[in-house]
């Protein structure tokens, strides 16, 4: 519950501001892998940016996300091959690692209430399939 803005120095970015407008986002881990971890983003606003930057004011990017520093390495996490498999994973990923599983709303015009439901991406599922098969099973 931190309320939005544009960010002071990069106005193409949005950032946690005192004075923004309220937002609201809900998270619950669904998988955790050693460094990185599933979760679920329920919103009850709906502000650009607003999981991005969520997630980043609470330290956890999302993965691939160039603007939001979920392009980087978790703080800790070092090794040869631990970065090779993390950059061919960016690679396999070249985006955010965001997807709208469910999105309802009510038409404008119609008002008649919709709801979409769609599976996760199939690059997203085999980067979670590598993360676990990397890990050998090991969470945190």
């Amino acid at each position: 519950d931190k309320p939005l803005g544009r960010h002071k120095t990069q106005r193409t970015m949005m950032a946690v501001q005192p004075q923004g407008k309220p937002a609201i986002t809900h998270v619950t881990v669904q998988s955790r892998l050693q460094g990185y971890t599933l979760v679920c983003c329920q919103l009850e606003t709906g502000r650009t940016h607003q999981i991005r930057v969520h997630m980043e004011h609470i330290g956890h990017p999302l993965f691939g996300d160039v603007s939001y520093g979920g392009n980087r390495p978790v703080k800790g996490v070092r090794g040869g091959k631990y970065n090779a498999f993390l950059n061919n994973c960016f690679e396999l990923l070249p985006r955010q690692a965001l997807h709208a599983r469910s999105l309802c709303f009510t038409h404008p015009q119609t008002e008649e209430w919709k709801a979409f439901d769609t599976p996760i991406p199939a690059d997203m599922e085999e980067i979670l399939s590598r993360w676990r098969a990397f890990l050998g099973g090991i969470t945190d």
